[in-house]
């Protein structure tokens, strides 16, 4: 995401969404192949399905990444109307949001078959004249050349309506500069969007941009404009409400299975090399924890039942938000190690550890996070993140947050459910 002034506009990569029968999934590879340029040039990011992290809601996924979608691509053919989950969950989604004025569909018609009836009828159909991408059997480069120049000019048609007015000029350049590619702020307002508009709220796209910006602005200003604020806080010693991955604040799990008991025992230990120092180890341990984690969950992949206790642990483990943090945190803060002339960024997250929502916002950081720590070399960042345990009380929350604005320097921002909303 680049901001171009903290205005109310925000611009950042349109996000496209694959919206396609599982027989086509080679068809879909060609287009992503077609679409490329926007994609390097940072124009569009792209979503499908098998971009879904093993042990997440699928249903829940699929939704959110919809409700956050700019455009939706549906590539028609015959498995495609068959399919009732793609014919009647998501593209009736899509169309909701397109009624409103939210997302641009476009239907991409790939294979000959009966499309020509509503609603599909009354949307413009690519390619040209809405002949399909494959004709008599053969894939049709030129129509995909011509799909892929069509959804350019969509694209930058999009992005033409969402640049701010100009200003007249003073002479002195009030142009802020935009954070790099991939940073973590344009992690961070992804997620924002998705948790904000992903199913009760109803915004069209200049008052949903504007509550972004504003968050945004309170997320970079909140250690200082609390410090301001607040008095001193009452808490004698804050050290045991956070953890950067010495310690534990969510509540352990209450499975009891020989699995949850082992992996219990292996973040305890990981967290024992973290508080030594050890962060290459502690990493190692952390990651392996998610590996075996995710090689349970494939394994029984076919088992529905949910009495089955190695696969109940397994997926308890990769929604524990504390696992992939203090992963990150050691992987951040060893990046650093072998690197001191990188900068070591910190933000703080205040939430309810006893609380669902709690682990349910940690996760989302969590998830930013990890993509921000594990980027390609020329991109990553090396970006650690403070929980902080406010025990659902504001007071608490304000407290936390003075304390670290005023003790730890080197955190860049305090967030939180108290914090930002």
């Amino acid at each position: 995401m680049n901001l171009r002034s903290f205005s109310g506009v925000v611009d950042e990569s349109l996000q496209v969404f694959f919206c396609y029968s599982r027989q086509d999934d080679s068809l879909r590879r060609e287009l992503v192949d077609h679409l490329a340029g926007l994609i390097n040039c940072g124009y569009i990011t792209i979503w499908y399905d098998r971009m879904i992290e093993p042990g997440s809601n699928w249903q829940n996924e699929i939704e959110d990444q919809l409700r956050a979608a700019d455009i939706v691509l549906l590539l028609v053919s015959a498995g495609f109307i068959a399919s009732k989950y793609c014919y009647n969950n998501e593209m009736s989604l899509a169309l909701e949001r397109h009624r409103r004025g939210e997302v641009c569909v476009i239907p991409v018609i790939l294979r000959p078959c009966d499309w020509k009836h509503p609603p599909l009828i009354n949307l413009q159909a690519l390619p040209t004249d809405g002949k399909p991408v494959v004709r008599q059997g053969c894939l049709n480069d030129e129509s995909l050349n011509d799909v892929a120049r069509e959804i350019r000019r969509v694209v930058e048609g999009m992005r033409k309506k969402r640049q701010p007015p100009p200003t007249p000029s003073t002479g002195v350049s009030d142009h802020v500069v935009p954070p790099p590619k991939g940073s973590w702020l344009n992690k961070i307002t992804r997620k924002l969007r998705i948790l904000l508009f992903r199913r009760r709220y109803r915004f069209d796209r200049r008052m949903e941009w504007a509550i972004i910006s504003l968050l945004l602005i309170l997320l970079i200003a909140s250690p200082l404009i609390l410090k301001r604020i607040f008095p001193p806080p009452p808490i004698q010693n804050v050290e045991k409400f956070i953890s950067f991955g010495e310690k534990p604040l969510l509540d352990p799990r209450q499975d009891e299975s020989a699995k949850a008991k082992y992996y219990y025992s292996q973040k305890l230990s990981g967290m024992q090399e973290f508080k030594k120092e050890h962060y290459k180890q502690a990493s190692e341990i952390f990651n392996n924890i998610r590996k075996d984690a995710k090689n349970v969950v494939e394994r029984y992949r076919n088992d529905t039942s949910d009495k089955n206790s190695e696969k109940v642990a397994a997926l308890a483990t990769l929604k524990d938000p504390e696992i992939l943090i203090f992963r990150n945190n050691a992987q951040a803060r060893q990046n650093h190690k072998d690197r001191p002339e990188s900068t070591l960024y910190t933000i703080a997250v205040a939430a309810p550890m006893k609380k669902y929502a709690g682990s349910q916002i940690l996760l989302g950081v969590a998830q930013a996070q990890d993509k921000a720590v594990n980027a390609p070399e020329d991109s990553k960042l090396n970006l650690q993140v403070l929980i902080a345990d406010d025990g659902n009380y504001k007071s608490q929350a304000k407290n936390i947050a003075t304390e670290l604005a005023k003790n730890q320097k080197d955190v860049i921002a305090v967030v939180g459910h108290y914090l930002c909303f």
